[in-house]
């Protein structure tokens, strides 16, 4: 449960004292049945006392919130501090090593004769920034992602390419 704000604290729709947030208040007013959670009185308007907060309360409250969310935040990137050299395991993604350059673009491995044969993809990546065996006779090799809709499709696509011929190279 939240607490109540400078505004919430100053406002009483029961005689009883019994306290709740004005959206509350207006849903049980509105939509139940009308009564004090605390009592069971019908709420009534000549019952209602409402204080305006002063100046100071709200800047305190502002003050606290601002904390608050500050704290949030340097707890999320301590986190997020601490994910970033974790790998995540997906298991509708295949990740394809030694690509020849010529078939290494998303068109082509979308293809029916090349991935998507084994199902429907949901998005292709190449990776041309790393190149690999660079002095190889057959040239530089790059890698892919190949994310699909379903795991079993990456499954049935990680078995058939492991370790087949692709433009001269064995796939991995």
């Amino acid at each position: 449960m939240d607490e109540l704000d400078v505004g919430d604290r100053n406002f009483k729709p029961c005689q009883c004292g019994y306290q709740m947030c004005r959206f509350c208040w207006h849903e049980v007013k509105e939509n139940l049945n009308g009564k004090c959670p605390a009592c069971r009185q019908t709420y009534e308007e000549e019952n209602y006392t409402f204080t305006p907060p002063n100046a100071e309360e709200i800047a305190q409250q502002l003050a606290r919130k601002k904390e608050k969310e500050k704290k949030r935040k340097k707890e999320d990137k301590v986190s997020r501090k601490n994910l970033a050299n974790v790998r995540v395991i997906q298991k509708n993604l295949v990740y394809i090593t030694n690509l020849a350059l010529s078939v290494a673009k998303e068109e082509i491995l979308r293809k029916p004769e090349y991935f998507g044969q084994y199902g429907k993809i949901q998005k292709v990546v190449v990776n041309k920034n790393n190149l690999y065996n660079i002095s190889s006779p057959g040239g530089p090799s790059v890698s892919a992602y190949v994310t699909y809709f379903r795991p079993p499709d990456a499954l049935t696509a990680i078995k058939a390419v492991d370790g087949a011929w692709l433009g001269g190279r064995t796939l991995r």
